[in-house]
């Protein structure tokens, strides 16, 4: 079932995406609207053709030749997932805010690709200052800020916390570390916890292969950002209410 997504006025006057054709930038939107609430889409053309173009003849090689463009310059990366085609958008969360996800309804891509698409992105991301629908590499999103009381991570790190993992398991997971290190003491913890980020996605990854990983998502699910501004606002009242 196709949802609504946004589309940012920088989409229109960015300089990368204006290299490909016309029609597979168009064929791109589409698959923002195709993808699940975790920018993953099925990958078979002519379900794509009857999502996108229901009433245009286009023939197959068309929609192929669109999406090997989207894939050249890495807007979608490509996957199977027994024996059928998913196509992942990487930065998909970056551009849609999707408060309350529903329930994951296609795979998610294979641990290998995630990893060399986020170095390809890290790498890519040096040096750039403007904003663009594909890619947002302002100060402020690699600035280190704190998350309860002891969490310190970036805004990207954490939205790329919640596009790995979704919105419910990355609180989880940022809720279990900052509980840790209230326990051991912010020193002790710098020692063990080298990378704040790293540690939950470690967390993530082991609990993933014993099939724990909990807060998967759901209707009604409070997002992300709320949740820690109200745990956080609940902190503080703690905190004033102790001094008192």
């Amino acid at each position: 079932m196709a949802r609504s997504r946004v589309i940012k006025p920088e989409f229109w006057s960015d300089e990368k995406l204006a290299k490909l054709s016309r029609d597979a930038r168009l064929m791109y939107i589409g698959l923002w609207n195709c993808a699940d609430d975790y920018g993953v889409t099925k990958g078979n053309a002519a379900w794509l053709k009857s999502q996108i173009f229901p009433y245009d003849d286009i023939g197959a090689s068309c929609l192929t030749q669109w999406l090997k463009e989207l894939e050249k310059e890495k807007r979608i990366v490509s996957f199977s997932h027994h024996g059928e085609n998913y196509f992942y958008l990487p930065t998909f969360r970056l551009h849609q805010r999707v408060d309350r996800p529903s329930r994951q309804r296609n795979p998610e891509p294979p641990e290998d690709l995630l990893v060399d698409y986020s170095r390809d992105c890290r790498e890519g991301s040096r040096g750039c200052s403007d904003e663009t629908e594909t890619e947002t590499c302002t100060d402020a999103r690699h600035e280190v800020k704190r998350h309860l009381r002891y969490v310190l991570i970036t805004d990207n790190e954490r939205e790329k916390l919640i596009d790995r993992m979704g919105e419910p398991a990355a609180l989880e997971y940022i809720e279990r570390l900052d509980g840790y290190i209230g326990q051991i003491g912010e020193q002790k913890a710098k020692a063990r916890y080298k990378s704040h980020y790293d540690t939950m996605l470690n967390w993530y990854r082991k609990d993933l292969s014993k099939g724990g990983v909990a807060g998967r998502g759901g209707e009604g699910a409070e997002s992300v950002v709320e949740r820690l501004d109200r745990l956080a606002r609940k902190s503080k009242e703690s905190h004033h209410a102790g001094e008192a």
